[in-house]
């Protein structure tokens, strides 16, 4: 994720986790950029990036959880100007893409 300091954008992350969960997860990882907790899932039906009903191991419950995706906004609408989602959470988007993308969005923005 450090790659992502390369990108001329600003970083979110959001999850479907806990406050609290974030706050240790941003800490082991040493991530400097901000974490969003989605903990009532309204953003994840708004970009329409969920598994409606994913088996967990955990007591064998079914859950609602996110896609893992990536989305990079324009200011200041913030229209979609790119998206990537994955079916599979085990897979990771192409890093070098997003950055490429998010430099060449902001180096067409900065020339308006």
């Amino acid at each position: 994720m450090a790659l992502l300091e390369k990108a001329n954008a600003i970083v979110v992350g959001i999850s479907v986790d806990s406050p609290f969960a974030l706050k240790k997860f941003k800490e082991e990882n040493r991530l400097n950029f901000i974490l969003l907790s989605d903990y009532n899932r309204e953003v994840i039906k708004l970009y329409d990036v969920y598994h409606d009903s994913f088996p967990l191991p955990i007591a064998n419950k079914l859950r609602m959880i996110a896609k893992r995706s990536v989305f990079i906004l324009t200011p200041p609408e913030g229209r979609v100007a790119y998206s990537w989602v994955s079916e599979n959470p085990l897979v990771e988007p192409d890093y070098d893409e997003v950055i490429r993308v998010a430099n060449e969005i902001a180096l067409r923005l900065s020339r308006t």
